[in-house]
């Protein structure tokens, strides 16, 4: 089993996936009366409270790591911090379930952290520290990226044997933020900057390619062996989508990623999610993390926009992790966006990965309180913990028929498993018909011999007056669903 929560779903390369979804426009074909929903998501309250032995109260998963231990329990790394954020620093709890946690006592070296559950790392500043990146490494040891805000904002690398004593692994920079150019400030500078020729101009150079912000998310990839990287990357300001509230005002934040072969050197970047004509002209992208599932990655995509200055977790999803669809630009969880005293009025920020508890996902984001530029005049409120929100295992997104039946042709497979199943919510009828590739009925398996199909489940089995599919196994055949009153997120065939 890896350590690596955010494969923990995901099927082996050399193999395809025996579930189809429906969230990408190219996976179903003739759509009629039909538009993608996401699925219901139930919001758990605080799942891990804040800190009370020191002042870095609030706590928070965002752009923070989960890891399987080797006797199955999960360990957190997440970033704690003062309620204005003048203090930052990296503790840790563990759990079996996900659901109870504890804050184990951590030996410190640095006498001047009192506290029992604080991550030191010589050489850093235990309270100018946060977002921290945690990944096994394929020989056991253990790797933290880790941001030294000491510097402005750098990417700095520790290892570790045991996940708990820290080292730093010296003069490694992954990627820093445009604060630290010496030679170049923070500005629009950086968009069509050439260094003069001289000495320093193939430092600059690689100083423009590796910028970045703090907003990342690294994982270490078993499948492939590389190392994935997602993170903000800054396009110039463009007329109509930048605020006088940002607090960055000569950049606009879309997602670049890059991959590694060893987790210190890394590709260029490949800019993978830019706002387009359908979302809002102020829109940016504030973060992405990444979870496998089945043959797919799911994205929890930080929506931002800076007119509002809250932040949503939308999702999209891809193949390869270089094309993403985005079916929906609307938030997946929930918040609370008329009333100024929720948890989370200022928005829900995704955690790096999410947790399989078996027929569910447990999401253990955190909220903010209040707006982002609130955030940056230095008026957050505290204690803010890290809440918790559940879904059914593969409903993220769905498509949805009203009243007026809809319908919709799945993509080719061939039913390797019987029965069919199909997971949907029905409160009207659902039948699904067998057809050929070319989409003609199947005698037998027509809608006339389909059996109707109603309630809520994750395993609706399929039957015709013709028998079941098992005929056609090592054939590719298609279905056709047709359904009322209905959400359908997935046909399993395998």
């Amino acid at each position: 089993m890896s350590s690596h929560l955010n494969f923990d779903s995901a099927v082996p390369l050399s193999r395809r996936s025996g579930r189809l979804f429906f969230w990408a426009d190219e996976l179903v074909a003739e759509p009629q009366h039909v538009r993608p929903a996401y699925a219901s998501v139930n919001k758990l309250g605080e799942v891990i409270a804040p800190a009370t032995d020191h002042e870095l109260t609030n706590a928070g998963t965002f752009c923070s790591s989960m890891v399987r231990l080797d006797d199955s329990r999960i360990r957190a790394y997440h970033t704690v911090s003062t309620p204005n954020y003048d203090k930052l620093g990296v503790s840790m709890a563990e759990s079996e379930d996900g659901m109870t946690w504890q804050r184990p006592t951590l030996c410190e070296p640095n006498t001047s952290v009192r506290e029992a559950n604080r991550i030191v790392i010589d050489g850093m500043d235990s309270n100018r520290m946060g977002l921290p990146q945690v990944v096994r490494l394929p020989d056991g040891l253990w790797r933290m990226y880790v941001w030294d805000y000491r510097l402005g904002s750098i990417l700095r690398v520790a290892h570790s044997e045991d996940g708990l004593d820290w080292q730093l692994l010296e003069d490694v920079v992954i990627a820093n933020d445009v604060t630290l150019q010496k030679h170049i400030p923070w500005s629009s500078n950086f968009f069509g900057y050439a260094p003069p020729i001289g000495s320093d101009a193939q430092e600059l150079w690689h100083r423009k390619a590796i910028r970045a912000n703090d907003a990342a998310n690294i994982y270490y990839n078993d499948r492939t062996g590389l190392f994935e990287y997602y993170n903000q990357w800054l396009l110039p300001p463009h007329p109509g989508r930048m605020d006088e509230k940002d607090n960055i005002k000569i950049g606009i934040r879309v997602i670049q990623r890059r991959v590694s072969e060893d987790g210190l050197t890394w590709s260029d970047p490949h800019l993978i999610l830019h706002p387009d004509e359908n979302d809002p002209p102020d829109l940016q992208f504030y973060y992405m993390s990444v979870q496998w599932h089945e043959d797919w990655m799911i994205g929890m995509l930080g929506h931002y926009p800076v007119s509002k200055q809250d932040s949503d977790m939308v999702l999209a999803f891809s193949r390869d992790g270089r094309s993403w669809q985005r079916p929906l630009r609307e938030p997946f969880v929930p918040r609370e966006t008329d009333n100024p005293e929720a948890i989370d009025f200022g928005g829900i920020y995704a955690p790096s990965t999410l947790l399989d508890q078996g027929d569910y996902w447990l999401c253990l984001y955190r909220p903010a309180t209040v707006k982002h530029c609130d955030t940056a005049a230095g008026k957050h409120t505290g204690p803010v913990g890290i809440h918790g929100a559940t879904w059914g295992k593969n409903r993220f997104v769905g498509l949805l028929a009203d009243d007026e039946p809809g319908q919709f042709l799945t993509e080719p497979f061939s039913p390797i498993n019987t029965p069919i199943t199909v997971d949907a919510d029905v409160r009207g009828e659902l039948r699904v018909e067998l057809t050929d590739t070319f989409g003609k009925p199947l005698d037998g398996h027509t809608f006339a011999d389909a059996q109707v199909i109603n309630g809520d489940s994750a395993e609706h089995p399929l039957a015709w007056a013709g028998g079941d599919a098992g005929r056609y196994r090592y054939d590719f055949v298609r279905a056709r669903i047709r359904f009322s009153k209905a959400t359908v997120y997935s046909l399993c065939f395998g």
